[in-house]
């Protein structure tokens, strides 16, 4: 009853419910097919910030051990992309900046994380790739030195198409607090000793958030 672009809350209960358990069946199908008894793959897709709980039980069910990487880019840059690639308006596409990080932050707490930000893996991967490998207790994860070769070959600044004003707080974005606050949480999780309050005003947020949304509804 969703879409990849409805901002709108997606109920707490649907994960236990029925439908969940069946898209959760077609996830592990999927996995049997693609991934097959791969030890170790990577899961790329933005969705997965909201269906995060059925892509963890569906995990957990074939023996995964799950670690997640959340990339923090600035809301106007995100919002842009949206804007260029799918004509939403400047407004639905904050708002979607804002539903998928809170869900995706709210989510993954309890395991392994790292937080990079996007700013920061263009400018210096190296150090993103430490950051992911002790975020996520997987020294394993770090790269040869052909694959970083590899990864400074392939990251192209010039591949950048939307680049906020600096000094601006997000621009007009950050006139709306609550992303104003968000991102600057997103931006303290990624620093090497995060500061764990700023889990705390996330859930300041997420509950202004849910409270505008039974006043929508």
């Amino acid at each position: 009853g969703s879409r990849w672009d409805d901002e709108g809350p997606i109920a707490a209960a649907w994960f236990r419910s029925l439908e969940a358990r069946r898209f959760a069946d077609r996830l592990l199908a999927f996995l049997d097919t693609e991934i097959g008894d791969s030890r170790a793959f990577a899961l790329k897709d933005p969705r997965c910030c909201r269906l995060a709980p059925v892509w963890f039980d569906v995990l957990r069910r074939r023996g995964h051990n799950i670690g997640v990487v959340l990339i923090a880019r600035h809301p106007d840059e995100v919002a842009a992309s949206l804007q260029r690639a799918h004509t939403l308006d400047a407004d639905h596409a904050r708002a979607l900046w804002l539903r998928y990080n809170l869900d995706a932050e709210r989510h993954s707490r309890g395991v392994p994380r790292a937080v990079i930000s996007y700013d920061g893996l263009l400018a210096d991967h190296a150090r993103a790739v430490d950051h992911l490998t002790a975020g996520l207790g997987a020294s394993w994860l770090q790269p040869s030195p052909a694959a970083m070769a590899a990864i400074t070959a392939f990251l192209s600044v010039g591949e950048r198409h939307f680049t906020a004003k600096p000094d601006t707080d997000c621009g007009p974005a950050i006139d709306n607090p609550w992303i104003r606050d968000t991102w600057d949480a997103l931006q303290r999780l990624a620093r090497p000793a995060p500061d764990p309050s700023v889990v705390a005003r996330l859930d300041q947020i997420g509950a202004l958030v849910a409270t505008a949304d039974h006043h929508v509804a």
